[in-house]
């Protein structure tokens, strides 16, 4: 009898270290992950498909031949990959060595989401991760994105990544995007996290194949229920589109945006190049107790204002537009000479009452 208590005294420590073996041998080998998937291939959910999965639970993994079609989203995916470092968290981290996907085409479907609720009480800012995420090397390759079914595709031709993400900050060290829309552009990133504000150190953008360069810093915080601005922005050899014939180009430019919806400032100098000439645009703007007060000027501008673009169809003197009063009768003022190609210059004046729903004209004038 005393043998048989004997032996059943060991029986926890037997079970406790058949259970470690085994969940050593599903996570750390990929004969564990082939016996592991062999159960769980026929129970995915409906409408999910896999059709092979390689390596080892603590990675690297891979998921090939990835199909989810459900009612709001068809996604497909050539290749998932994953992989990690579990023992970083026995130091409250989770490290990421790489990330990826290859070959992504995803289709939103069904009806489009809710408008979205009033920013200055909707929005949270606490932003801080409950853990630290480390990410060594995240990439996609041959991404689409269609908001609904034949829409026109958001292409990614490839996109990599690498960053930190903690309690009090958010450290993007490399982000490079290739894709038909903006060409090849690079960004660096870090911001500090608190429980109500987003504080902007360096958010910089650049593309290595031309002089192209942005630069903002500031702040966003919340207080009393409010979306609270304070940012600053400057670009250098800016065009658009980026990728193909320009229709603008700014040498330079810079902006400025403080305040909150119900009492805002912003300001706004941009240089341009107008058939090769210099020329320089400029606005400000309050908005103080459901009340603006904006002007915006320019010098002499040529539309096109590229050369490339044909030959030129009008041009502006230098002139402004003035807009003062409440939002819903705003008072618009204007003044300019406008030069058509084939016909003398025209002066024209223009004043009116305007709102979010249309204008109205008090008086138009051209002499």
């Amino acid at each position: 009898m005393r043998r048989v208590i004997r032996a059943l005294g060991w029986l926890p420590a037997t079970l406790a270290g058949l259970l470690a073996l085994t969940l050593l041998f599903l996570f750390t080998t990929e004969a564990g992950l082939a016996s592991l998937w062999s159960l769980l291939r026929d129970r995915l959910p409906e409408g999910v498909s896999v059709q092979r999965v390689e390596g080892r639970l603590i990675g690297p993994l891979e998921l090939h031949g990835v199909d989810i079609d459900q009612p709001g989203l068809q996604m497909t995916a050539d290749r998932l990959v994953l992989d990690w470092r579990p023992s970083r968290l026995a130091v409250a981290k989770v490290q990421i060595a790489q990330l990826g996907a290859e070959g992504v085409d995803i289709e939103l479907r069904g009806p489009a989401p809710p408008p979205a609720a009033d920013p200055d009480t909707a929005l949270s800012l606490d932003f801080r991760a409950p853990i630290t995420l480390v990410i060594e090397d995240a990439f996609i390759e041959n991404f689409t994105l269609r908001s609904s079914p034949g829409a026109e595709p958001l292409v990614i031709n490839a996109a990599t990544m690498a960053g930190v993400w903690d309690r009090g900050s958010l450290e993007i060290s490399e982000l490079t995007v290739r894709s038909p829309l903006t060409g090849h552009l690079q960004a660096q990133a870090f911001a500090l996290l608190e429980h109500n504000a987003v504080r902007i150190q360096t958010l910089n953008l650049a593309s290595p194949d031309s002089e192209l360069s942005t630069q903002l810093q500031g702040q966003i915080r919340q207080t009393l229920g409010r979306l609270n601005l304070d940012l600053e922005g400057q670009w250098n050899a800016l065009r658009w589109p980026l990728t193909s014939q320009p229709q603008v180009r700014s040498p330079s430019g810079r902006f400025h945006v403080e305040g909150h919806l119900a009492a805002l400032e912003a300001s706004l100098k941009a240089d341009l190049l107008s058939r090769g000439r210099p020329a320089t645009l400029q606005a400000q703007a309050t908005v103080q107790r459901e009340q603006i007060d904006a002007r915006i000027a320019w010098d002499t501008l040529a539309w096109p204002l590229e050369a490339a673009l044909g030959d030129v169809q009008l041009r502006l003197q230098s002139g402004a537009i003035t807009a003062k009063g409440p939002v819903d009768a705003v008072r618009l003022q204007a003044q300019t000479a406008v030069l058509p190609a084939e016909f003398k210059p025209v002066e024209l004046r223009l004043n009116g009452v305007g709102n979010p729903q249309g204008l109205t004209l008090d008086a138009l004038r051209l002499d």
